[in-house]
């Protein structure tokens, strides 16, 4: 059953159609047998594979929580794990992990070397959840403490998969980001990604860099400007990337229309932006401007350009 299983999507909606998975998912609940668990893990994990019938999965989701507390094995977590990933992008399967307690265990996996990115693609479906959802997840312990280690990670993979979490964690909750701001060094350890680590990690870091700025209290912004967030945006813009360079304009046009009559040390924050964007190769001539291919960019261009002209005028 696990080799057809692996062959195509048609062949697993018929092994679903036969009702095989609830007599799975009850030798799974009653045995503790590795021999038996590795197989049914993994057909578990094929089924998951490309299926689009992921509610009837879902089912399985409390039996997989279990294996995963209470397994050694290293292949039977990987298959558990990988399974679990696909079956949790809804709210109410996040409920039955949070619930089930194995929120802990999977925080303690991201210790385990061989099983720290299927661990982390599950707690990334955790934090792409609710407000509830990210709040246990930052407050789970050691969490933030591993994922910052994390950061520093060797392989790419890894450190993107963290930065898309710190984004999803960071996207509508102030509190989120004042529990980041505890924790030392975190807030400059993401911005020093977003300036120099490889693409892919650095699109991921520059979401994160975005909802800082649009999601941050009023009260937090000169504390970001302090962190060195606008020298971030400014690299963003200097980037051979569209996705990038639109990251770094949409989050000065945010902290310029946020940052309205605030100051820094007795200098408006607008002014010191303005100033920031000097340093970026984007300038605010018409040539530059029509240069640009791109339309979502020469529309972000051009709105910072009439700000600009229009607070010379105001002075």
């Amino acid at each position: 059953m696990g080799n057809i299983s692996t062959d195509c999507v048609e062949f697993r909606k018929t092994i679903i159609s036969l009702g095989v998975l609830p007599y799975l998912l009850k030798i799974a609940e009653n045995s503790t047998n590795s021999r038996l668990l590795d197989p049914i893990t993994w057909i578990i994990y094929n089924l998951c594979m490309r299926n689009p019938d992921k509610e009837y999965l879902r089912s399985a989701v409390p039996t997989l929580c279990k294996i995963i507390q209470t397994q050694k094995e290293h292949m039977i977590l990987t298959q558990s794990l990988l399974a679990l990933f696909q079956l949790t992008g809804s709210d109410q399967a996040r409920e039955i992990v949070i619930n089930s307690g194995t929120l802990p265990t999977l925080v303690s996996l991201l210790k385990n070397y061989n099983l720290v990115l299927p661990s982390l693609k599950c707690i990334g479906r955790i934090a792409e959840g609710s407000e509830a959802h990210t709040r246990t997840l930052l407050q789970a312990p050691e969490f933030l403490t591993t994922l910052l280690h994390l950061l520093d990670h060797r392989q790419t993979t890894l450190r993107k998969e963290v930065c898309w979490i710190l984004s999803n964690l960071v996207a509508e909750d102030d509190e989120n980001i004042e529990l980041l701001f505890l924790k030392e060094t975190f807030i400059e350890k993401l911005m020093g990604i977003a300036i120099n680590d490889e693409h892919t990690v650095v699109t991921e870091a520059g979401h994160a860099i975005l909802n800082l700025v649009c999601v941050s209290k009023l009260e937090r912004i000169p504390l970001l400007y302090e962190k060195g967030i606008l020298k971030t945006l400014v690299t963003l813009t200097n980037k051979d990337s569209d996705n990038l360079i639109l990251l770094g304009l949409e989050g000065f046009v945010e902290f310029i229309n946020r940052t309205a009559g605030i100051s820094y040390q007795e200098q408006n924050l607008q002014d010191l932006c303005f100033e920031c964007l000097k340093e970026s190769t984007l300038t605010f001539s018409k040539e530059r401007l029509n240069e640009m291919t791109n339309p979502k960019i020469k529309e972000k261009i051009s709105l910072l350009h009439n700000i600009y002209l229009f607070r010379e005028q105001t002075k």
